[in-house]
């Protein structure tokens, strides 16, 4: 089922270099007009107990002392028994990404991805810059969701009456901590 994999939360990284070399932690410290970058890792399967996925939905809330700046990168992939990752193509069409004041929400279409893996992982990564908005402890949390395709059979709307709607106590969400200092 979604939610079971270890390795999986929000991420937060101070610079780009720590970034790049996949050094992110649960929290880190900024100054207003930083750039913070963030990772989500998720296990996000082809089925949920019996029933097949039909759409993986992130909600992710910036703290009020981010501004996002609408770079989020998806990549969807399977890891061999060798560790090795193997990159999903996932075509622009097959998700989607969309910001609402702090909210940011991202849909992964898996019934619409040909051949989607019964073991899928994503990575999702974007950055923020803190803003005037800042506190002490700016908390960002992300949550997912998913509907499985209903009776009606793979490849149809899903029936609504029959989906599955995680307990938040099994997949729950993950929090991620930026310390501001500076103040004026």
């Amino acid at each position: 089922d979604p939610g079971d994999k270890t390795g999986q939360g929000k991420f937060v990284a101070d610079t780009e270099t720590e970034a790049n070399a996949d050094n992110y932690q649960i929290s880190n410290s900024a100054a207003i007009g930083d750039k913070v970058w963030f990772k989500i890792n998720a296990y996000v399967p082809a089925y949920a107990g019996p029933d097949k996925v039909y759409t993986y939905t992130f909600t992710d809330t910036l703290a009020t002392g981010f501004t996002y700046n609408n770079d989020a990168t998806i990549t969807l992939y399977t890891i061999s028994t060798d560790g090795t990752e193997n990159t999903v193509s996932l075509g622009t069409d097959k998700y989607s990404i969309s910001a609402n004041g702090q909210t940011i929400t991202i849909e992964i279409y898996a019934n619409a991805i040909s051949g989607y893996p019964a073991d899928a992982h994503v990575t999702i990564k974007y950055t923020a810059t803190v803003d005037k908005d800042a506190v002490y402890d700016n908390q960002n949390t992300v949550s997912m969701d998913w509907t499985v395709v209903g009776t009606n059979g793979a490849g149809e709307d899903p029936d609504t009456s029959n989906d599955d709607v995680p307990d938040p106590d099994e997949v729950g969400t993950s929090t991620t901590d930026t310390y501001v200092y500076g103040f004026n």
